[in-house]
């Protein structure tokens, strides 16, 4: 047997160790394989109770963070690129696409934390799912909001905040300047 061969069965044991930890919690599936002995290593997996985490086949760099929780469902899809320091938070629906990349610094939230007399009434979390087509390029110091969907082939520049739907083969930008609005 080849070095390759059995270099990769040894990452093949070491996932599913790694991933056994996690069963009692939620279900972390991988359709393909995870690329790259670092996703392991230096990033981090939360599946919480009830909850999916679906991998087709990434490739991550180090301190990403990847949670699905309260019952959420989060999905990459396959040939996805994960660079450093990125977050993915799902409660209730987070879908990637095939051959997406993300910059540095991209964080996907799902869910907004509820203030005022929504969280007087118990209200924690507002939700909504968030959709990322195929081969779409987010760049680095991206925040992608609950309620988002975006459509195939899109380029999202650094910086953006992005709420709502994004067309695809888009190009979104953001300016620099500032509005500030008083909180009702």
């Amino acid at each position: 047997m080849g070095n390759a061969k059995k270099f990769s069965k040894i990452l093949n044991f070491q996932f599913k160790l790694f991933f056994s930890r996690l069963s009692n919690q939620g279900t972390i599936k991988t359709e393909g394989k995870l690329i790259k002995n670092r996703c392991a290593l230096f990033g981090d997996f939360n599946c919480g109770k009830n909850s999916k985490i679906i991998i087709g086949r990434i490739d991550a760099a180090e301190n990403f963070h990847i949670s699905a929780i309260s019952g959420g469902t989060l999905q990459l899809g396959k040939g996805v690129f994960i660079n450093r320091n990125c977050t993915f938070v799902a409660r209730e629906s987070i879908k990637i696409g095939d051959k997406c990349s993300f910059g540095p610094n991209v964080c996907i939230y799902d869910h907004d934390h509820a203030f005022g007399t929504a969280r007087k009434n118990g209200e924690y979390f507002k939700t909504a799912s968030v959709t990322i087509g195929d081969n779409c390029w987010i760049g680095a110091n991206t925040v992608i909001l609950r309620g988002t969907s975006i459509g195939d082939n899109c380029v999202i520049g650094a910086g953006c905040v992005v709420k709502g739907d994004i067309p695809a083969n888009s190009l979104v930008t953001s300016g620099r300047e500032l509005e500030i609005k008083t909180i009702k």
